[in-house]
């Protein structure tokens, strides 16, 4: 009875922090490359961070945006793709792990208990699925899932300001 609860709570503890890294992780891919293409432009420009205002770097960044150009309307509908895959296998696993702790506790098969770490190991895969979705998509559009639908959510929000 013990092992299982211990399992139990494992498994719930495990899924979370891999989530949250999962998080971070992208996060931080996320702000690196927005620095570097800022980066680059600037030095497109020929000025520094701090000789260019918004209004001067937004067309710029606009027109690389631009939902014109296929390779973002392929890195837009890549990301909008993998967020339902990613928000459906995340509720699933959570789903599956509560059920199969409730399925267990019911039927007393507590010796079973080992196996929700099957639920971790479902969600490691899936978050290397996604980074090499993620990857892949980078190479072939030299944007990342969804990049640029945010990128230009970004500019008009900085605009308007």
């Amino acid at each position: 009875m013990l092992l299982f609860i211990l399992n139990s709570i494992g498994v719930l503890i495990a899924h979370t922090i891999v989530a949250i890294l999962f998080f971070l992780f992208c996060q931080t891919i996320s702000e690196k490359h927005a620095k570097t293409i800022l980066t680059d432009l600037y030095v497109k420009l020929g000025r520094t961070e701090h000789e260019v205002e918004d209004s001067v770097i937004n067309p710029h960044l606009y027109a690389m945006f631009s939902s014109e150009k296929i390779n973002n309307r392929i890195s837009d509908l890549v990301g909008a793709i993998l967020k339902l895959f990613s928000t459906l296998v995340s509720w699933s696993l959570f789903l599956g792990i509560i059920g199969t702790i409730a399925y267990l506790a019911y039927n007393k098969k507590l010796e079973d208990g080992s196996y929700l770490w099957l639920f971790v190991a479902a969600q490691l895969t899936y978050y290397v699925i996604f980074i090499a979705a993620a990857f892949i998509t980078k190479l072939l559009t030299n944007r990342f899932p969804g990049q640029a639908k945010s990128a230009r959510a970004s500019i008009e929000a900085s605009a308007s300001q």
